[in-house]
């Protein structure tokens, strides 16, 4: 179990990080449309591959790092074509998507009902470890080398990862039940959804989005911009350690992670304000801030979300929750793009984290009214 579990991991972290490469220079290159594209092909992956349970986890990771891959060589032809542009995200967020949700399926398959904050925290830690890394070294390649250069490097370690997937199989974990979590006021997982799924992750894609166009516009060099962008993953591989205090807490924990991510990106909006030597700090800890707040939110969600779910099967109710979760990522530079159309970068990203902030905290209420445990 443990090789197998390690093999899952390091496929993943391959995947991963081969896609990171170019992620924080994509929205500077090809602009909104592309990025946002990306996360709605993430969850139609993820959807798809969240309803398919005959193929194993270990060929849907084959499967994901050789769409990863290709979609990251045809963005080396990119530069000046949208169209390539668009097709090679699309299909690069079809892979990172079947491999993100095989991955966790395999990581839920190893341990008991009751740990799945802390199997959720584990495979967290691998994700962010393979963007921090990906992220770093890519941020160079593209000040280095430019944009094709880097991307072909992601490609190429995407390949390597589904190369190493092959070798898994399927796993024989069986799926554990729900935890027998109910919600008296109606239909709590499409509530869940879209007052603490969606509009957390809206904020993710909106801060991943935005962050590097208010540095680029304080005059900030490809390299700063990486570094600044690799804080966010470098303090999310702590995820593992608040895994097992969330196994007990996931609802509250939920709603305060989704809160903390809002105040996140209000003070990102404010890189714009700040003065030009302060500009790295303020987005430093913008994105560290966001970081503590994911910490919180995605274990205890992922809980929340499979036990208010407990009618569905575990792969079919992920995928569902994980699509959700990458729609809001595609809504997010979406919608700031859209709205920094009317009145500027700043007062959108501001707006964005306000709805994410007030839908955290109705969740909240109608959660204290309505949550119980039989």
């Amino acid at each position: 179990m443990r090789k197998t579990e390690t093999m899952v991991a390091a496929s993943l972290f391959a995947t991963i990080a081969g896609d990171a490469f170019i992620v924080p220079a994509v929205p500077i290159a090809f602009g909104a449309v592309p990025a946002s594209i990306y996360w709605i092909a993430v969850a139609v992956a993820l959807l798809v591959a969240g309803l398919t349970r005959r193929i194993g986890q270990g060929r849907l990771l084959a499967l994901g790092g050789l769409l990863a891959g290709l979609g990251l060589a045809i963005c080396t032809l990119a530069i000046g074509n949208p169209v390539l542009a668009i097709a090679g995200r699309a299909a690069t967020g079809l892979g990172v998507g079947i491999s993100m949700l095989a991955a966790q399926d395999a990581f839920l398959s190893f341990v008991e009902a009751d740990r799945t904050a802390s199997a959720t925290a584990r495979y967290l830690g691998v994700y962010f470890a393979g963007m921090l890394a990906g992220s770093f070294c890519g941020g160079f390649l593209v000040g280095g080398l430019g944009f094709a250069a880097a991307a072909g490097g992601g490609a190429i370690l995407c390949l390597g990862g589904a190369a190493l997937a092959w070798r898994i199989g399927s796993s024989h974990g069986q799926p554990s039940e729900a935890l027998p979590l109910t919600w008296r006021l109606g239909p709590a997982f499409p509530t869940f959804l879209a007052l603490a799924a969606l509009p957390t992750r809206a904020v993710n894609g909106g801060f991943l989005y935005a962050l590097p166009l208010l540095l680029a516009a304080q005059g900030r060099s490809p390299e700063i911009i990486a570094v600044v962008a690799a804080a966010y993953p470098a303090a999310m591989l702590f995820c593992p350690m608040a895994g097992r205090r969330l196994d007990k807490r996931s609802s509250g924990a939920s709603t305060v992670g989704q809160i903390l991510s809002g105040a996140a990106l209000l003070l990102a909006s404010a890189v714009a304000m700040a003065a030009h030597d302060q500009a790295t700090i303020v987005a430093l800890a913008a994105a560290v801030l966001l970081a503590i707040g994911q910490i919180i939110a995605m274990p205890a969600q992922t809980t929340v979300a499979l036990a208010a779910a407990h009618r569905l099967p575990r792969p079919a109710a992920l995928g569902i929750f994980r699509a959700i979760e990458r729609i809001g990522l595609a809504a997010g530079p979406a919608l700031i793009g859209g709205l920094s159309g009317l009145y500027g970068l700043p007062h959108a990203v501001r707006d964005v984290a306000i709805l994410s902030i007030v839908s955290g905290v109705l969740f909240a209420a109608i959660g204290l009214a309505g949550w119980q445990r039989r």
